[in-house]
């Protein structure tokens, strides 16, 4: 069986991408705590709620990048 290399710098840029994504969907819970006036605790109990999200938007932005790489790929072959 083979062994799969993951490069560092493509393991930080993916780990960076998915931060930048949790840290905004912890930024949209704390619009919805003050936009509805609820008690901050809402901040930590629904972190798995918030993860979930995180975890779905995370794997949009990467259907994104991905399309985008395919179509600059395919332009520089022309």
């Amino acid at each position: 069986m083979k062994n799969i290399v993951i490069p560092y710098t493509a393991l930080k840029t993916e780990i960076t991408w998915f931060l930048s994504v949790w840290i905004f969907t912890n930024l949209l819970n704390i619009f919805a705590i003050l936009f509805y006036n609820t008690k901050w605790i809402e901040l930590i109990t629904y972190q798995p709620l918030v993860i979930f999200i995180s975890v779905l938007l995370y794997l949009l932005v990467s259907l994104f990048r991905l399309i985008i790489h395919t179509i600059k790929k395919r332009r520089s072959h022309q």
